[in-house]
C-alpha cells in the first residue's frame, strides 16, 4: 500500500511542467489507517482534477524532525505556494506557524489541530478538520439508545449503572481531549448512570487497543458494558480482545469508534460493533485542496469552500461527521 502511494505521487509529479512547484501535503504517518486513507484521497482528487501547482504527498513516518525539516524547506523554496500539513506533534505545528509568519507562506493544518492560538495568529494560517466535539456527542447518543434496550439479565447483574472503558488517543493531541470530554459531558447532561472503569491512552494504535482491552477485561470482566474509543483502530483492537474473551464478559458489550474506516464499517454492518462516527475524508480533502488553490497568488477565499462555511470569525473549516450504525453501514456496503 505504501509503495502504491509512492508510485502514485511520482506519477503526479511527472505530469507537471518542468520547474513547477507542487502543493506539498505533509502527513504524520501513513501507517495510521485514517491518515493513509486521506493520502489516497489526496492522490485520487489530484489525479481527477489536475491543479496548476500539482500535489505531492510526503510521509513523515511519525518522525517530527523529518517532517519539520521538509516542511520548512518547502516554505523557504516556494514561499508563495501553500503547504498542507497534519503535524506529528505540537512542536512541529508551532514552528511551522512561526515560519509562516516570517515567510508569508500560507499553511493549512489538516485533521490535527495546531491550537486556536496558532490559527488566529495570521491570515495565512488555516485549519481544516471534522468536528471533534460532535464525534463524542454522537457516540454518547448511540450508547444511550443502546442502554434503553439492555437485556434483562445484564440489568439484574449490573444494576442501572453501566461500566465504561474509554480508549483515548495521545495526551498531547487536541482530538483526544475534545472527543473524550464531549462524550462524557453528553452523558452527564442526560443524567446517564455510568462508571468510568478506566480511561487509558494509546497512540491511536490497534495493538495497544487490543492489549489494554485484554488487560481490562481480565480485571473488570462482567462489569464492562462498552469500550468507547477515540478512533476506529483502537476500537478494532478492543473488539478483537473482546471476542477472544467473550465468556468473561456480559451478554451484551458494545464497541464504539470514530473515523468510519472500512474495517469498522464492516464490523458495524455485521453487528460486531455498535457504531462508528464517519469522518468525511473526501470532503475534508476537497476543502483543503480548494482552500490551497484559493491561497495561491491571485486566489480569493469566499465565505464557503467546497460548500463548507468557515467557523464564524475564524480560519477554521469544520466538516460535519455522521453516525454509521448498522443500517447505515449495511447501506454503504451495498453500494
Amino acid at each position: 500500500m505504501l509503495r502504491t502511494l509512492a508510485i502514485a505521487a511520482l506519477c503526479l509529479l511527472a505530469a507537471l511542467p518542468a520547474g513547477a512547484a507542487q502543493i506539498k501535503v505533509f502527513l504524520h504517518d501513513l501507517k495510521d489507517d485514517f491518515t493513509r486513507a486521506c493520502a489516497e484521497e489526496f492522490e485520487a482528487q489530484a489525479r481527477a482534477n489536475p491543479r496548476r501547482h500539482g500535489v505531492q504527498v510526503i510521509d513523515a513516518g511519525h518522525d517530527a524532525e523529518r517532517q519539520l525539516r521538509l516542511a520548512l524547506k518547502a516554505m523557504d523554496e516556494h514561499p508563495e505556494v501553500p503547504i498542507i500539513i497534519r503535524p506529528v506533534d505540537s512542536t512541529v505545528a508551532e514552528m511551522v506557524a512561526d515560519r509562516s509568519l516570517s515567510s508569508s507562506t500560507p499553511v493549512i493544518f489538516f485533521g490535527r489541530s495546531p491550537g486556536h492560538d496558532e490559527v488566529d495568529r495570521s491570515d495565512g494560517i488555516w485549519y481544516v478538520d471534522s468536528d471533534a466535539h460532535l464525534a463524542g456527542i454522537l457516540q454518547a447518543q448511540e450508547l444511550m439508545e443502546a442502554m434503553a434496550e439492555r437485556p434483562l439479565e445484564d440489568l439484574e447483574a449490573q444494576g442501572q449503572e453501566v461500566g465504561l472503558v474509554l480508549l483515548a488517543g495521545p495526551h498531547d493531541v487536541a482530538h483526544t481531549e475534545i472527543r473524550s470530554k464531549s462524550f462524557k459531558r453528553a452523558l452527564n447532561l442526560n443524567h446517564v448512570p455510568y462508571r468510568m472503569l478506566a480511561e487509558v491512552s494509546c497512540n491511536w494504535d490497534e495493538r495497544c487497543g487490543h492489549d489494554e482491552a485484554e488487560r481490562l477485561i481480565r480485571r473488570y470482566g462482567k462489569e464492562i458494558y462498552a469500550f468507547v474509543s477515540n478512533n476506529d483502530a483502537m476500537a478494532l483492537g478492543a473488539l478483537a480482545a473482546m471476542e477472544e474473551y467473550r465468556g468473561a464478559l456480559p451478554t451484551e458489550v458494545h464497541v464504539l469508534g470514530v473515523d468510519g474506516l472500512d474495517r469498522a464499517v464492516e464490523a458495524v454492518a455485521a453487528g460486531r460493533m455498535l457504531m462508528t462516527v464517519g469522518q468525511n475524508k473526501q470532503l475534508m480533502v476537497r476543502v483543503a485542496l480548494e482552500l490551497a488553490d484559493s491561497l495561491t497568488p491571485n486566489g480569493k477565499i469566499g465565505k464557503t469552500v467546497a460548500g463548507i462555511p468557515r467557523d464564524e470569525n475564524t480560519h477554521v473549516f469544520s466538516v460535519p461527521m455522521t453516525v454509521i450504525d448498522q443500517r447505515r453501514a449495511q447501506s454503504l456496503l451495498a453500494r
